[in-house]
């Protein structure tokens, strides 16, 4: 009988045994095997994984597909027409690590050498895989001192090579300790202690540069952050700065009319005001320049809930803001006569609107309550009425107000907190007055609504710029960037921009958040 009758007549055994115990894993594991002997491998890797899929405990029949695949592997590697190699290898690594941990989680397996055996043996195929990785795992499972032969001990140490040239020498160090100095004397050029001399050496020095990177790291983001906090101080130094410049303008404004004769009570009150807030600015461009938390400043101090001698509402902030910003466009005081050309749409060749423009601004400085004079409920109320009157009817139609909630919240005197707010509500109500014009067409509505929460309260705008002025357009963003730097001292900022569709304006959107309380970090 010939070597095909012989397989044949095998094959025809199995199959019979088979059909009566389709359920049985070895036997498609011997027909695996029979099939593999006789080069029908198709057939074989087909019995395998119905073995497994019968038996998936079982890690001898892992360690067998594994190698069914390994040896298909070596025979099409080189071969350039293949693509499957790298997923076949995935696939064989697979087998593998389920096999070694079935193996070690036997917990049945009472023959320890035996288990050790089979985990050295999957070590060694990862090795003849070149994958030391997986070598390195497996071969720490095993006992320390292991008995191999000099072939073996070479091959093992091929897993501490990979690792030395990877600079890894901790787990070189594993590797090479769990291995008898006797056979790695055998199987090695050098002497096992020189050895272990040399790898504590370089971990040593490893350990030392990898302290001396970590400092030149920290040495690093310590320079990067101080010179972000640099650039944030000098941003708060040139927007407080701006905004102390326009108060000076006003002083002079108001010291000439005193010089003149012209001042009245109300002026000299005015004046004291205003360097009073010049004063709070610079205190508050000290703290910035001082302190080493620039954005983790004194909110929780500065921010209350309830009125008290030395504060004020933030409601009338921003109004004192809007008094500051109005009586700027009224009198056309320094940066902005073209604003107040603009608003009112003055035109000196038609002399009869422009002279009645001039008359209703005149009528507007003169009224007792244009001017706010201190920082009294009082004197806010009384304005934010006259702002709301008939009289301002041709400004106030472009503006719509709703923000009692921030009559809620208040904000201590010249502190921190408080000259910031001043400087943010400066700039937004600024951006209120500087466009539109009471011949528009098209009626633009400038809003500010106060929203709160259990953790917040929002303070949204809604503002215009002009896209055929870059330079209007590039000021209102310098603004809003300011605006934004500074929101970081009180919670949140958010801002979108959305063209206006035929018309030459954008609309912003601004949403400003004010912690109640800081969060917790």
């Amino acid at each position: 009988m010939d070597k095909n009758d012989k397989y044949s007549e095998k094959l025809k055994k199995l199959n019979q045994r088979i059909a009566e115990n389709p359920n049985d894993a070895i036997l498609f594991r011997e027909r695996a095997e029979l099939n593999l002997e006789n080069g029908k491998l198709l057939e074989c890797v087909k019995d395998i994984d119905k073995a497994i899929e019968l038996d998936p405990q079982n890690a001898d029949n892992y360690l067998f597909r594994g190698d069914i695949n390994w040896d298909f592997l070596k025979s099409i590697k080189d071969d350039p027409k293949f693509q499957i190699q790298k997923k076949l290898l995935n696939f064989i690594i697979s087998d593998y690590k389920k096999a070694s941990k079935l193996i070690s989680d036997n917990k049945n397996n009472k023959d320890y050498e035996q288990k050790e055996n089979k985990i050295i043996d999957i070590v060694l195929r990862y090795i003849e895989l070149n994958d030391y990785e997986n070598a390195y795992e497996d071969f720490m499972k095993i006992g320390y001192y292991y008995d191999y032969d000099e072939e073996t001990t070479r091959k093992i140490l091929k897993i501490a090579d990979y690792f030395e040239e990877k600079e890894e020498y901790n787990k070189e160090f594993d590797i090479i300790t769990n291995i008898d100095p006797d056979d790695y004397n055998q199987a090695s050029d050098g002497f096992y202690l020189e050895k272990l001399k040399y790898i504590n050496e370089k971990m040593l020095e490893k350990q030392r540069n990898e302290i001396d990177t970590i400092k030149i790291k920290r040495n690093y983001e310590k320079s990067k952050h101080e010179e972000e906090k640099r650039k944030i101080k000098t941003r708060i130094f040139q927007a407080m700065s701006h905004t102390i410049g326009s108060f000076v303008w006003s002083d002079k404004l108001i010291i000439n009319k005193i010089r003149e004769g012209r001042s009245s009570e109300n002026d000299i009150r005015r004046l004291e005001l205003f360097n009073e807030l010049i004063l709070s600015i610079m205190n508050s461009i000290k703290i910035a320049y001082s302190s080493n938390k620039v954005i983790d400043n004194t909110l929780d101090k500065d921010i209350k809930c309830s009125k008290s001698v030395n504060n004020i509402s933030v409601y009338h902030l921003f109004c004192f803001c809007l008094n500051i910003n109005l009586e700027r466009l009224i009198r056309g005081s320094e940066g902005w006569g073209s604003t107040r050309k603009s608003f009112f749409f003055l035109d000196k060749k038609d002399k009869t609107n422009y002279w009645k423009s001039i008359d209703y601004f005149e009528s507007i400085q003169n009224s007792p309550n244009f001017l706010i004079s201190d920082l009294s409920e009082d004197a806010i109320t009384t304005f934010i009425k006259f702002f709301k009157s008939n009289v301002l009817q041709k400004i106030n139609r472009y503006f719509d107000i709703q923000i009692n909630e921030l009559k809620n919240l208040y904000v201590i005197k010249n502190s921190y907190t408080f000259s910031v707010l001043f400087v943010i509500f400066l700039e937004l109500t600024k951006n209120m007055f500087r466009y539109g014009s009471i011949k528009d067409k098209v009626k633009r509505i400038f809003k500010i609504y106060a929203i709160s929460d259990k953790e917040y309260f929002h303070i949204n705008f809604i503002n215009f710029v002009n896209k055929s002025s870059y330079i209007v357009k590039e000021s209102t963003l310098q603004g809003l960037e300011m605006v934004q730097e500074f929101s970081k001292v009180l919670g949140e900022f958010q801002k979108t921009e959305k063209p206006i569709k035929n018309s030459n304006f954008s609309e912003f959107s601004i949403k400003l958040s004010i912690r109640r309380k800081r969060r917790k970090k």
